[in-house]
């Protein structure tokens, strides 16, 4: 299960992959760690739009191994000591996006292709 809430500043996106909730994983970072073109392209999906509720999406298993391979790599780098460990943090976030983007993409095209 994957949980994505947005508030005025802070993204709130959590991975539980057993299905009894009871192990997983909770990122939460502000917007503004993102760059401005990530900021500007998640701001029109409804998954983020601050104050929707939040979205919930039930994952099956090859989603839950690719969205906690990226979850793991955030973690490991958190705590790397790298000279760029945010820039790559950075990185594996927008790639969790993409992720999010892609999955709310196959629940909901229209809203996606009227995006654009």
């Amino acid at each position: 299960m994957l949980i994505i809430i947005s508030t005025a500043d802070l993204y709130i996106i959590g991975h539980f992959p057993r299905q009894d909730g009871t192990a997983g994983w909770i990122c939460f970072f502000r917007k503004d760690f993102l760059p401005a073109s990530t900021r500007r392209h998640i701001s029109r999906l409804p998954v983020f739009t601050p104050g929707a509720g939040g979205s919930l999406y039930f994952l099956d298993e090859r989603q839950n191994q690719d969205v906690g391979s990226i979850f793991r790599k955030i973690k490991e780098e958190k705590g790397s000591g790298y000279i760029f460990s945010d820039d790559l943090q950075r990185t594996y976030l927008v790639e969790l996006v993409h992720f999010i983007t892609r999955l709310h993409q196959q629940h909901f095209p229209s809203i996606l292709a009227s995006s654009n």
